[in-house]
C-alpha cells in the first residue's frame, strides 16, 4: 500500500481522490474545493492518495504538528469498503507514525441529522 502525498491540485491522483472525498462526506464534514486548494498549501498538511496495485483506492488527510498528528478525513472508494481495505491502511499508517500520537476524529452514526 502506498500513500502518495498530493501537492497538485491539477494532478491526476487529485481528481480521484477528490472524487472519493466528495461522495464519502456529508458537506458540513468537509471542504468545497477552493478551500482545499488552500489547505493543501498550508506544510503541516498532508493530503494523500492511497494506492493498492496501482490504483487509487482512497484518501487520508492528516495535519503533522511534530510531537502528534491529527488525522482529519480518511475514506476508501465506495466499492471498496468493507472488504479489508481500510484496516490495512490504518495499521500501515500507524507503523509510519511510529512514537507520535494520532489522534483522529470519529462522527458516530447520525439520524435525522443528530449522532447518537
Amino acid at each position: 500500500m502506498e500513500f502518495r502525498k498530493i501537492k497538485d491540485t491539477n494532478s491526476k491522483d487529485f481528481k480521484k481522490v477528490w472524487n472519493i472525498y466528495e461522495s464519502s462526506f456529508p458537506d458540513d464534514e468537509k471542504r468545497d474545493l477552493e478551500s482545499q486548494k488552500e489547505v493543501i498549501k498550508h506544510p503541516s498538511n498532508n493530503f494523500y492518495a492511497i494506492i493498492e496495485e496501482g490504483e487509487t483506492i482512497g484518501l487520508f488527510e492528516e495535519w503533522d504538528f511534530g510531537d502528534f498528528i491529527f488525522g482529519e478525513h480518511v475514506a476508501i472508494r465506495e466499492d471498496l469498503r468493507n472488504k479489508g481495505f481500510g484496516t490495512k491502511l490504518f495499521k500501515e499508517y500507524l507503523k509510519r507514525c511510529g512514537e507520535r500520537i494520532f489522534v483522529g476524529e470519529v462522527e458516530g452514526p447520525k439520524e435525522g441529522g443528530i449522532a447518537k
